[in-house]
């Protein structure tokens, strides 16, 4: 039997109160996948804020300590050129070079050869200068 005109209309309402049922829950899925998304890009974010943040004072950390060693490189040259000065000796230390020892005593890295000069009888080679060695300063 043939359906009747009220049948066919409540079959095409039917199906479009199920269309709108679909795509009233595709968009709460893709509601739910943005705000997923954005959660886990927060996440992401608020790792790289605290990685950075730690990065930083790493950073500062180290700036600190080359602001003590700078202040302390003065006062150690100011005591070469004192101790050069009253008793005109200097101890070699570790890492010394008779350049780096005319630069603290003299100002002047260009001046090694007359450290070298007054002390021939303890150093045969200039770049051979060991710790412990009391040198002249002249």
């Amino acid at each position: 039997m043939p359906k009747s005109l009220l049948q066919r209309i409540g079959d095409l309402l039917g199906g479009a109160e199920q269309a709108a049922k679909n795509k009233e829950e595709a968009a709460k899925q893709a509601a739910e996948a943005a705000r997923q998304e954005a959660e886990r890009l927060k996440r992401e974010a608020e790792a790289k804020a605290a990685d950075l943040q730690r990065q930083m004072e790493e950073k500062e950390r180290q700036a600190e300590a080359a602001a003590r060693e700078a202040a302390q490189a003065p006062s150690a040259a100011a005591e070469v050129k004192a101790t050069a000065a009253a008793g005109r000796t200097y101890v070699v230390k570790s890492g010394d070079t008779l350049s780096g020892i005319a630069y603290d005593v003299y100002g002047d890295a260009g001046r090694w050869p007359e450290i070298f000069e007054a002390n021939r009888d303890k150093i045969n080679d200039p770049n051979l200068i060991h710790p412990g060695q009391e040198l002249r300063i002249p």
